[in-house]
């Protein structure tokens, strides 16, 4: 391990090391716990009584070709696409996905190792399939709907959205273009819970965030 500071300014900090239990699926867990885990691609789900681990979504591989969104076949949340981007001079330095609805709902989608973890730098941008066909893949990236780079500390992409019934198209590049890169988008449906509802409390991942739900805004899960 090596650690250091932006500019060599480096603050007094305390290095914790431990290890950590990987449930398999289907084994009990404890949520809240921060020694515990499950194994990856799977989350902790809360019960009446601790917790069960369960995946997280259904894997898969990207579809190529995936010049044009005829190339593109949509696919329904929760899915956890492996891809893969090659350099600008390579064959393949945009990724293109779609994924259908079947009722408004909130989709997460975000791009990452699988895992929680983040293997590199992405830029995930919501983009218009109309201006990919008719234009090129950079006119319709420039005129994204919504765009997400860098998130908290890390240097992959989230875009959290309420969206409606339909299919919604997705580009994923490297921030430069010039970097090979293995990767895992992730796209979920969120329910939404109103005031009173039962729901998740605050799990472990980088952006701390629940996995499996959202409150209504002004509304926090408040643990019991």
């Amino acid at each position: 391990l090596v650690v250091y500071g932006a500019d060599d300014d480096l603050a007094a900090y305390v290095l914790h090391v431990r290890l950590q239990p990987q449930r398999e699926p289907g084994a009990a867990c404890d949520p809240l716990a921060e020694a515990d885990a499950c194994t990856p691609g799977h989350a902790c789900q809360p019960a009446a009584e601790g917790g069960t681990c369960v995946a997280l979504a259904t894997q898969r591989q990207e579809q190529e070709p995936d010049d044009f969104t005829a190339d593109v076949v949509p696919v329904a949340p929760d899915v956890a696409v492996r891809a893969r981007l090659d350099d600008l001079l390579g064959v393949d330095g945009l990724d293109l996905f779609a994924f259908e609805l079947a009722a408004p709902a909130r989709l997460r989608v975000e791009t990452g190792d699988g895992d929680g973890g983040c293997p590199g730098d992405t830029i995930l941008h919501r983009i218009d399939p109309g201006l990919w066909d008719a234009e090129d893949a950079d006119t319709a990236i420039l005129a994204a709907v919504a765009t997400s780079d860098d998130t908290d500390h890390l240097r992959c992409s989230v875009l959290e959205e309420d969206l409606e019934e339909g299919v919604h198209w997705y580009a994923v590049e490297e921030f430069s273009r010039d970097d090979p890169l293995s990767y895992t988008l992730l796209a979920r449906i969120l329910p939404v819970r109103a005031q009173g509802e039962a729901c998740h409390a605050v799990l472990r991942n980088p952006w701390q965030v629940p996995w499996f739900d959202r409150c209504a805004e002004g509304l926090v899960c408040q643990a019991e």
